[in-house]
């Protein structure tokens, strides 16, 4: 089976379970491949913006980057737990943009992309 058909089928899986009841290869393949997806189009603030509010799906791709022996990219997921360590509380800010000014004023999140 070539890659994309195992990746495609992986995806197809994801509409009818949830992402913590596939195999743990199906795992990797899900949470590298939304990583890589959401980092292209929308950069780290996009990917937390629509990671938000299941920030645990953040320890599973840092494991995952690991796994897989992407190193750099798995420190850089553990840098985002030191600068947002959570999604915002409803209350925090009105604006996923007003939410990161006030978590991370000083840009870090910008730095590490």
């Amino acid at each position: 089976m070539e890659a994309i058909e195992v990746w495609n089928q992986v995806w197809e899986k994801c509409n009818s379970v949830k992402p913590e009841d596939l195999s743990h290869s199906e795992q990797t393949i899900y949470h590298v491949s939304r990583f890589l997806i959401e980092i292209e189009n929308k950069g780290l603030s996009g990917f937390l913006y629509n990671i938000s509010p299941n920030w645990q799906n953040l320890t599973s791709l840092k494991k995952e980057l690991e796994r897989i022996e992407c190193f750099k990219a798995a420190t850089e997921v553990r840098q985002l737990f030191t600068i947002v360590p959570g999604p915002p509380e409803s209350n925090e800010a009105e604006t996923w943009g007003g939410f990161l000014a006030l978590a991370d004023p000083d840009k870090s999140i910008d730095r590490i992309e």
